[in-house]
């Protein structure tokens, strides 16, 4: 069976590597911190505005 990459886990994995807390993050990516932390625990779906703010904040 092969591995699925989710956002989710993408994102969990560059803030591991970068070192980041979830506040330094959505700062970043211009997120209130509640909501990307309610994101990121699968509370809250992702809206294409945040996606867009998540994934060019990584650099993608």
């Amino acid at each position: 069976m092969q591995a699925t990459t989710t956002i989710l886990s993408e994102l969990e994995e560059y803030l591991r590597q970068k070192d980041l807390t979830v506040t330094q993050f959505a700062k970043r990516s211009q997120l209130h911190s509640g909501t990307l932390s309610n994101i990121l625990r699968g509370h809250r779906p992702i809206a294409m505005q945040q996606l867009d703010r998540i994934t060019q904040a990584m650099g993608r």
